[in-house]
């Protein structure tokens, strides 16, 4: 999946708004448009274009919802496979299990020059016809033909004249170029196999023919985010948003979700739930929801709340492998077993068997429960990996449930990594050693390695200490030293912004103004030149550091609301536990039990110690006890420092022995 890509934060931990219903039930105006039987040389891209095109100018139409031409086109691949033709009764079937109330069932022949396309209508409870269309034309104009057979189709199901049906025009919403749309085509048929790099192939042919084929270039904006080209990426996702009007609305609420995301907009959510509210059957929009759970600090959401959006996404796309992606993720890294492990790994290498997670989840799998002849075959190919799937290897091992073997793994790994995913993986091991596993002494001692990532070596230090773990104010001094000396710390807004917060810690404020003075300069340098993403760079770090600031001043309610003015870029979770922290000291105990719930996998041990406390206080014992369990067991080796906490915990999980499950 996509890795986690600025205003009023302050909505965002508001107490979560019960959604909406998702309507899975049988609209009377729903109808699903199935693959067409096609009769003549060079129409095989019509079999599953007419799918495409026909649900894109019949959705919306008059209040008709289309069943979305990628589920159905996924529940057809699942049911039927590909073949050019299926019985009846197995085709209506396919639309009874979308929800469908009516069927297109129909067929394209060639007669030399031109095309026939005929269609019937059938009500799927019944499976009778309702009625027939047809239209014959040039096979130059295809989309008039197709058009013609969309109002015809309207006709019908709203049982109006042909004059009291809206007209269509699918042309205002794809190309005028035919050969811009058979490459449309062929790349929404690559798209569907999860083959991206021929996707992008055929969509970048669309836009070379159209440069103004809005639906090619939001194609290219998802195919490009699932191979990792952030800057074509941004680039498609901007050149979509600049002809929003030529998308059909199911495509430009994708668009809005997907730049909202991209510009950490914290209404994300809100915009994600409406658009699951008109259209349920939108597999895409459900992964985005789970993406937001999974990655964003500003959806401040639950394990539960991403496998839920997930497991939708796989249910209405089931041959989509990168949506299960993420849920085989989830299996490593929340409460993991070998059962659950076991299953989603299978799942996913059916849909993937050559994919980098698939080789990582296996490896990781044999090195932990695997007999000794398969930990020996993992422990040799450990030494074979790239940095890449190196990286995802690590990243499987993060719960800390792994904590023996993640230590082990690393030192196999380090040497193979590239250095910008060595710097990855030195924050993910700081992190964990110090918070997941109560190693806070190994912690700090990497800090001294000479290649840890500038942020870690200045900001290590105060994320620890502002989480409760036990560093010595010496470590805090010697780190802010070291900073203000160091010509690099202005390269990375983190490691500024940290080292600004820790003078603001230490009560140095001549330190503290001379570092946020120098950010401050940078952000409008940024200004100067036009350049708003430096410049918003540079006012990300001064906001989070300025709430350090307030908080250190006793301005909690200032420092609050300053902390989630910084939830919507990237680095939002660095200041997640300020939130939740400050909400606790303000009496708010719902914002910060979400606060901390959410950072199960930034905070992992030191946010469930947090969060238990909070459920105790809230009078849920069995909650509360299982929370606390799961902190005795990850820190039973945390340092000598840490062990009060660990009776804590303990004691407490005796405490409530006697809870209800």
């Amino acid at each position: 999946g996509a890795v986690a890509l600025l205003s009023l934060g302050f909505l965002v931990l508001r107490p979560r708004p019960v959604p909406p219903p998702i309507d899975s039930t049988v609209s009377a105006l729903t109808i699903a448009v199935l693959p067409f039987t096609v009769r003549g040389p060079g129409l095989e891209i019509w079999r599953e274009g007419m799918v495409d095109l026909l649900s894109i100018g019949l959705d919306g139409a008059a209040g008709v919802r289309a069943i979305n031409s990628r589920t159905l086109l996924a529940r057809w691949h699942q049911e039927i496979g590909d073949t050019n033709a299926a019985d009846l009764e197995s085709a209506l079937n396919v639309a009874r299990r979308s929800n469908a109330r009516y069927a297109l069932v129909g067929a394209v022949v060639a007669a030399g020059p031109r095309l026939r396309l005929s269609a019937d209508i059938y009500d799927v409870a019944t499976g009778r016809v309702v009625a027939p269309v047809e239209v014959e034309g040039s096979a130059d104009s295809v989309l008039v033909l197709v058009d013609r057979v969309g109002m015809q189709t309207l006709g019908v199901i709203l049982e109006k004249n042909a004059g009291e049906v809206p007209t269509l025009d699918l042309a205002d919403f794809t190309t005028n170029s035919l050969f811009a749309l058979k490459a449309y085509l062929e790349g929404e048929d690559h798209y569907r196999r999860s083959e991206f790099p021929a996707a992008i192939t055929a969509w970048e042919r669309a836009v070379r023919a159209d440069t103004f084929f809005a639906l090619a270039k939001l194609g290219l904006a998802d195919a490009y985010a699932w191979v990792g080209s952030y800057t074509q990426f941004t680039e498609s996702l901007d050149g979509a948003k600049a002809m929003a009007g030529r998308l059909p609305g199911r495509e430009r609420a994708m668009m809005e979700i997907r730049w909202e995301r991209l510009n950490g907009v914290p209404e994300v959510v809100p915009t994600i739930r409406e658009a699951l509210r008109k259209y349920p059957d939108a597999a895409d929009v459900w992964y985005q929801l789970g993406e937001v759970y999974f990655h964003d600090a500003v959806g401040t959401g639950r394990p539960e709340d991403a496998e839920a959006a997930f497991r939708r996404a796989v249910a209405l796309q089931p041959t989509m492998a990168p949506y299960q992606e993420h849920l085989l993720d989830l299996s490593f890294l929340w409460h993991p077993d070998s059962a659950h492990i076991s299953r989603e790994l299978a799942a996913y290498t059916r849909l993937a068997p050559q994919a980098v997670a698939t080789k990582a989840g296996r490896i990781v799998f044999a090195l932990e429960f695997g007999d000794s002849a398969a930990r020996a075959r993992a422990d040799s190919e450990l030494g074979t990996l790239d940095s890449e799937a190196a990286v995802k290897v690590y990243s499987l091992l993060l719960a800390p449930f792994f904590a023996e073997l993640r230590g082990r793994v690393y030192r196999a790994l380090a040497p193979r990594l590239k250095q910008a995913d060595l710097a990855s993986v030195q924050g993910l091991r700081f992190k964990n050693l110090g918070l997941a596993d109560g190693r806070v002494r190994e912690a700090l001692a990497m800090l001294g390695e000479p290649r840890i990532p500038v942020y870690v070596r200045y900001g290590g230090p105060l994320y620890l200490s502002v989480r409760g773990m036990p560093v010595p104010e010496r470590v805090l001094t010697e780190t802010l030293a070291a900073a203000q000396s160091d010509s690099s710390l202005f390269s990375n807004r983190i490691a500024a912004m940290f080292a600004a917060g820790t003078a603001a810690r230490l009560g140095d404020w001549a330190g503290y103004n001379e570092i946020v003075s120098r950010m401050r300069a940078l952000a409008a340098r940024g200004r100067s030149v036009n350049d708003a993403a430096t410049a918003e760079y540079w006012n990300w770090a001064v906001r989070a550091a300025e709430a350090h600031s307030l908080w250190r001043h006793g301005r909690k309610e200032e420092a609050l609301r300053r902390f989630e003015s910084t939830l919507g870029a990237d680095p939002g979770w660095f200041s997640l536990w300020e939130i939740g922290e400050l909400s606790l000291e303000l009496g708010r105990l719902d914002q910060a039990e979400r606060a901390f719930r959410a950072l199960w996998q930034a905070d992992p041990t030191a946010s469930t110690l947090q969060l238990a406390r909070i459920l105790e206080r809230g009078g849920r014992a069995a909650e509360a006890r299982d929370a606390y369990r799961s902190v005795a067991d990850a820190w039973r080796e945390a340092d000598p420092e840490l062990q009060p906490l660990v009776d804590e915990a303990r004691r407490a999980v005796v405490r409530l022995s006697d809870a209800p499950d």
